[in-house]
């Protein structure tokens, strides 16, 4: 793993079989976030969009190296998000 985009053939946690349903859902959750990042970059503009690329990528990782590290981002990501996101709606502001 020498490069910035690691290769899902080769990642840090070894594929085992009780793995595999959670592998599939970070594999999911990247695509929700790349399609994420297109509405994103389409309200908000080009630039936002290609910010928020760094998420995807993220994700990517997640799914690729399957490392607890990488894991443990995605997750206080999300949960700044979610925590955002209902702030948000209780203030009345824009979702």
């Amino acid at each position: 793993m020498e490069s910035c985009c690691p290769s899902a053939d080769e990642p840090v946690i070894p594929p085992l079989k009780h793995l595999e349903l959670k592998r599939k859902a970070l594999l999911a959750l990247t695509w929700g976030e790349g399609a994420a990042c297109v509405c994103y970059g389409y309200i908000f503009g080009f630039e936002s969009g290609m910010l928020h690329l760094v998420s995807v990528w993220i994700n990517y990782m997640g799914y690729a190296t399957m490392h607890y590290c990488i894991i443990l981002v995605m997750s206080f990501m999300g949960l700044t998000d979610a925590m955002m996101l209902w702030m948000n709606s209780k203030d009345g502001g824009n979702l």
